[in-house]
């Protein structure tokens, strides 16, 4: 499952330079936990912010020439256009029973999602030009083999948002994992039980994107 930040990256941002490798295991644990923090604040599948590999999964058709991803909550984006894109068009949906859709049978919405850091959301037939007019109004009746996901590179708020909470974990160890750390030169109280603001507004601004769809 991917992480969406390095050990490295996360010392990088981190006051002393010389950490060496002594807590690369640790900060290793953090990054992964922060990670899938990450994914569950967003609603995202775990990894769908650096999506590595192809999958196959199946939708119900619509009748219609639109279909949104998003009527299927395992699919919901996808992080590139489709690598193939099949229908059973008698809503058989045996081995043999597809048939896969030309590149020019249909379009990704957005157009050209990825370059403004957005996923496709939708798949619409192009009736005029393509061979199909409807998705068959079948149970399983679509198959879509590609990215399932928000993005294949990780998100720059998303990277950053990793290594704030890491840094915070790391920070909270150093005190024994206490919600109250002091600054006793400058008469301060630092008390936190919450997600750290700035990660919370990042997460926040994913979540609500998706809660349109």
């Amino acid at each position: 499952m991917t992480d969406y930040v390095t050990a490295d990256e996360v010392k990088n941002h981190l006051p002393d330079p010389a950490w060496g490798a002594k807590y690369d295991a640790i900060l290793g644990d953090l990054v992964t936990r922060a990670s899938r923090l990450i994914d569950t604040e967003t609603r995202e599948k775990s990894g769908g912010y650096a999506v590595s590999a192809d999958s196959t999964v199946y939708m119900d058709g619509t009748g219609t020439a639109e279909l949104l991803l998003s009527m299927n909550p395992t699919v919901r984006f996808l992080a590139q256009a489709p690598t193939e894109i099949a229908i059973s068009e008698d809503g058989k949906i045996g081995a043999g029973d597809y048939t896969v859709l030309a590149t020019t049978d249909f379009f990704a919405l957005p157009y050209n999602a990825p370059d403004y850091g957005e996923p496709y959301r939708e798949l619409v037939l192009d009736v005029r030009n393509g061979d199909h007019a409807r998705w068959p109004a079948f149970p399983r009746s679509v198959r879509i083999e590609g990215r399932i996901g928000w993005s294949v590179t990780v998100p720059t708020e998303i990277k950053e948002a990793a290594i704030i909470q890491v840094v915070r974990w790391l920070k909270r160890a150093q005190q024994s994992f206490q919600d109250t750390g002091a600054i006793v030169e400058l008469g301060q109280l630092r008390y936190t039980k919450e997600l750290d603001p700035e990660v919370a507004r990042t997460v926040r601004a994913f979540a609500l994107n998706k809660m349109t769809v």
